[in-house]
């Protein structure tokens, strides 16, 4: 009797537990798969210094897009087009400055079917060097990058 109630809890529990359910639970992570209508929610910017100073790397990382979309990507002019498969887009800029980045989704005769825009914050290096070593006043300096050249 034992045995029974012990094999009825365990079956209970299985069946609520949605890890056992395989077929119920593919391909449903939104961060997998998504339509390019929810695009502009899930990408994600990161900014990372470069070894050089003043100059950092612009990242941006998305998921799949399901419905087969293209990615123009443009900061004044067009930067990329980015086929349905790649997930990613860097470039390297310059510090000490807020850009606009604009994603355009296109379908595969290049048609505009909607546009979304990302602002990003590049930090300011502070580099001294002979040119700019004397200073004239006292100087508070607020980076997050300092570096003294050679």
């Amino acid at each position: 009797m034992k045995s029974l109630i012990l094999l009825i809890c365990l079956l209970a529990l299985t069946a609520c537990n949605p890890k056992f359910d395989s077929n119920e639970n593919k391909d449903q992570n939104p961060l997998e798969n998504i339509t390019s209508e929810s695009l502009s929610d899930y990408v994600k910017v990161n900014v990372q210094p470069s070894e050089k100073p003043e100059k950092y790397l612009v990242y941006f990382s998305w998921p799949h897009i399901k419905d087969q979309k293209r990615l123009r990507i443009k900061r004044g002019e067009v930067l990329a087009v980015v086929n349905p498969d790649q997930t990613n887009f860097s470039q390297i800029v310059e510090h000490n400055q807020t850009l606009t980045y604009t994603f355009d989704i296109i379908d595969e005769n290049s048609k505009l079917i909607r546009s979304f825009s990302k602002l990003v914050k590049v930090p300011l290096d502070v580099v001294i060097n002979q040119d700019n070593h004397i200073l004239k006043e006292d100087l508070k300096i607020v980076a997050k990058r300092f570096f003294i050249a050679d």
